[in-house]
């Protein structure tokens, strides 16, 4: 069944120590309360003799661009990094950190950023402050992906049929084993897989158990995780 894809289930993350060796990613999210995203998008434009007036489109190239707008609340990791002295009255490398943008599929979308237009305060006299800021990717994204591609336990049927964005499945056993068979989307993806407390290689079979098995199959890239579980009922 179709399902309506909300904003708050986005969630963009900012790099707030961008010369440390390891990143500290802090969540955007209080104050800002409007996200737009745009490709901008290069053009290329053409008409030529024999298309009897009529042009043609291109499209050459673009830079995703994030814009943030919202109210400025200190305290919060995120905006007192983005609004800090040290960024706002700053250029070049000063405005650079990394930036990583998780998707309501799960799917990670990663990119040095840069930030620009950024305004601090503003707004009436009685009202809070509002700011703003403009999150320019640099360079093609990156999209960490953990989801399965496959995935199969020995002839039995899941419930519902396997999908890559669906995490619960059912299924029935008829023998003490079977194998599990899973592999992740993104080849830089791992795959574990544990029946109850018992590592079970892919492609290795799982022992079941009299009654109820819970089976995880975990997918980490990166830093990111994404969980399967699949509840096998054995009676023996």
């Amino acid at each position: 069944m179709p399902e309506i894809v909300l904003n708050y289930d986005y969630v963009l993350q900012i790099n707030t120590t961008p010369e440390a060796e390891t990143g500290t990613y802090a969540d955007v999210k209080k104050g800002f309360d409007n996200i737009a995203e745009a490709l901008n998008e290069v053009v290329e434009q053409s008409s030529y003799l024999g298309d009897g007036g009529y042009g043609s489109s291109e499209v050459t190239g673009g830079q995703l661009i994030l814009t943030l707008t919202g109210k400025r609340y200190t305290g919060d990791p995120a905006q007192d990094y983005i609004f800090s002295d040290a960024v706002y009255y700053n250029w070049g490398k000063a405005r650079k950190t990394d930036a990583r943008l998780i998707c309501p599929d799960g799917s990670v979308i990663s990119c040095p950023v840069t930030l620009a237009k950024a305004t601090r305060s503003g707004g009436a006299a009685n009202s809070s402050t509002a700011v703003s800021v403009e999150v320019h990717f640099n360079g093609k994204p990156a999209i960490i992906d953990t989801r399965l591609a496959s995935l199969q336990i020995g002839s039995l049927s899941l419930t519902p049929a396997f999908d890559p964005d669906v995490l619960q499945y059912t299924a029935t056993a008829t023998s003490s084993s079977d194998s599990i068979t899973a592999a992740a989307q993104d080849s830089n993806a791992t795959v574990a897989i544990v029946n109850g407390s018992a590592s079970v290689t892919s492609g290795g079979d799982a022992t079941w158990v009299s009654g109820k098995n819970t089976v995880k199959i975990t997918v980490t890239n990166e830093s990111f995780t994404r969980t399967y579980t699949v509840i096998v009922t054995y009676n023996s």
